[in-house]
């Protein structure tokens, strides 16, 4: 049973701190921050946090930078210490903490940003954006990271600027973010190589085309965006834009499912029923797609109910079944519908 990627896939989970930063000389930044430049420490730490193309990324440096510049009570680093608690790059994730220091950045990003330093600017329209320590305002969002992106040719700032225009659900503005998002993605942003790839794959904003898809979701896979590998390995899987490659497909998404992905672990359960892409083992099967079923995937809790009728890695149970096929009709599952109606 395929789950379609684009429903399951397109929006991607928007941040600043998902694509490369500013293309200002990193050594001269380090040589400043070294000094004990706290504008230079934070953005040194929003590069650390990000990475670009000259730079990997590296969150126990991104947290040493902005915890200096924060020392000295600047926004761009306590931004960026928000940032890393928030999601809990290299630390322990701390929401609280996250969002007492999205606050406690705010007027001093505000103050920067209204001189006209476009890093701040960019922050700010996250902030805006997202309604991080700010109440939303995709009015002053648009405007703030305009702003940035005009100055800087920033990949944040084009990223969140397509992400912008993606949720006004308005054909028009799909096609701007999609512009948006080229650019980013031309610069190297990962995130926005995902998102231009699902923009392919959905048809939404550009015309459909699974090949281009396929290489836009390759290039983020490949420069570690964290919704890729699970939407790269279900391409292979199903030969979608590209020759169908069972046993990679399977390796990506094994990976994916021990981190948790719950569709990498419904897709990697599936594997393990059928046999193509690894050996066929009713009882893993079993352990894959329960996990994605008790997290409510309704795709899994079909498949669940299946193997609860018939007895395949789990001893037969039809109460169990009709439990599980009620619960996937309730989402959507057409043929769960129909095995209810059969039983």
């Amino acid at each position: 049973m395929k789950t379609q990627l684009s429903t399951v896939f397109l929006i991607l989970a928007f941040s600043a701190a998902l694509c490369g930063a500013e293309e200002k000389s990193f050594e001269a930044l380090l040589s400043k921050a070294k000094d004990g430049d706290a504008y230079s420490q934070g953005a040194v730490a929003s590069i650390y946090r990000r990475g670009r193309s000259d730079v990997r990324k590296d969150y126990i440096e991104a947290f040493k930078w902005a915890t200096h510049s924060s020392v000295q009570n600047h926004p761009l680093g306590i931004f960026n210490l928000a940032v890393i608690y928030e999601n809990g790059l290299g630390v322990k994730a701390e929401p609280a903490e996250a969002q007492a220091l999205y606050e406690q950045s705010f007027a001093g990003l505000k103050k920067l940003s209204d001189e006209g330093d476009p890093l701040a600017q960019g922050c700010l329209g996250f902030m805006y954006l997202t309604g991080k320590g700010v109440k939303k305002d995709p009015a002053a969002a648009e405007k703030y990271l305009l702003a940035s992106a005009g100055k800087e040719s920033s990949a944040a700032a084009f990223h969140n600027l397509g992400y912008l225009y993606l949720s006004r659900n308005n054909p028009a503005d799909e096609e701007k973010a999609f512009e948006y998002f080229k650019k980013a993605a031309e610069s190297g942003c990962p995130a926005s190589q995902y998102q231009i790839g699902m923009m392919y794959l959905s048809g939404k904003g550009v015309p459909k085309d699974s090949s281009t898809a396929f290489r836009y979701i390759s290039l983020a896979h490949i420069g570690g965006c964290e919704k890729a590998p699970t939407v790269f390995g279900i391409m292979l899987m199903d030969g979608i834009g590209s020759i169908a490659d069972p046993v990679k497909a399977f390796k990506i998404l094994s990976e994916e499912a021990k981190q948790g992905n719950v569709e990498a672990s419904f897709r990697t359960g599936l594997i393990y029923l059928s046999g193509n892409g690894a050996r066929q083992d009713s009882e893993k099967a079993f352990e894959f797609i329960k996990f994605a079923a008790d997290k409510e995937h309704p795709g899994a809790m079909y498949a669940l109910g299946a193997m609860y009728e018939n007895g395949n890695g789990v001893g037969k149970d039809k109460s169990k079944a009709a439990e599980l096929y009620k619960k996937a009709a309730a989402l959507g599952i057409k043929e769960a519908e129909k095995k209810l109606k059969a039983m």
